[in-house]
């Protein structure tokens, strides 16, 4: 998992490879998480559950 502030998105990888990810907007303080995406192929592994955690 890393997180890129400069595009405002949690990543998530396997293997060196972003799987996933999910974008976040920061207004006064609090994070409001906007959208996620995994790809296909990953789906029902709980990757977007890791990444709003």
């Amino acid at each position: 998992m890393r997180k890129d502030e400069t595009i405002r998105l949690y990543e998530a990888l396997i293997d060196g490879r972003v799987v996933g990810n999910l974008a976040y907007e920061t207004t006064g303080g609090r994070v409001s998480l906007t959208h996620s995406y995994v790809d296909e192929d990953q789906r029902h592994r709980g990757i977007a559950s890791a990444l709003a955690r």
